[in-house]
């Protein structure tokens, strides 16, 4: 129960059945959806009451500029999501603080490293995606 699980959105045909199948198991509370694209926005607000990150896979060095934050926040806001799904380029620990403040989570994808990933792991992120979960979970409990 104290673990959350990532479904990440490949396409939104199956909404309601996700989340029907989530309660009937007992992990409603436990479940968030990444994945949801610009063009996902609609279905998932409409069908589902699942808790989801806006998708920016965008690779840009904007992310560090202030009214680029600005801008991002606003466009999660306006998307009613809980936070933004970022590649873990965009991510920086300015952006990150500026999304807490406005009570935004943030989530990376996906960390393949831990040599070349520290620095996103040490942003203190809310959600992780990742190819070696073991060895994250062991660098995490370390710092």
């Amino acid at each position: 129960p104290d673990k959350k699980v990532n479904l990440d959105l490949k396409e939104t045909t199956n909404l309601p059945e996700v989340e029907r199948l989530a309660k009937e198991k007992g992990v409603y509370s436990q479940i968030f959806f990444t994945g949801v694209e610009d063009e996902f926005v609609e279905a998932v607000r409409k069908e589902t009451s699942v808790p989801y990150y806006l998708n920016f896979g965008k690779k840009t060095n904007m992310s560090k500029f202030e009214s680029y934050i600005k801008f991002l926040i606003e466009k999660t806001k306006d998307a009613g999501a809980i936070g933004i799904n970022m590649t873990k380029e965009n991510c920086n620990p300015k952006l990150v603080d500026k999304f807490r403040k406005e009570g935004l989570l943030v989530s990376v994808w996906t960390i393949t490293d831990i040599e070349n990933d520290r620095i996103y792991l040490d942003s203190d992120v809310d959600n992780i995606t990742c190819k070696n979960p073991d060895e994250v979970t062991a660098y995490i409990g370390k710092h």
